[in-house]
């Protein structure tokens, strides 16, 4: 079984700083440590650079629906 990475992301003010980077590294080193066999991310195209050069491989996209009309 895999893990699925979830829930990164960086304020604004501090993009372009590494610690996205940083962030997932982290956890992809824990997932190692736990012998984890793989990992799944979903990326958007400001991650996707990031993760492919972490070893990530795009496999395929999801596209999300909101509807704001309950909020």
């Amino acid at each position: 079984r895999g893990a699925m990475l979830n829930g990164a992301a960086v304020s604004p003010r501090f993009r372009g700083r590494g610690v996205y980077r940083a962030m997932v590294a982290q956890r992809l080193e824990l997932a190692r440590a736990a012998r984890v066999p793989g990992c799944v991310v979903w990326g958007g195209p400001m991650s996707a650079p990031i993760l492919t050069r972490l070893g990530f491989e795009t496999v395929g996209w999801r596209r999300f629906y909101v509807d704001l009309s309950t909020v």
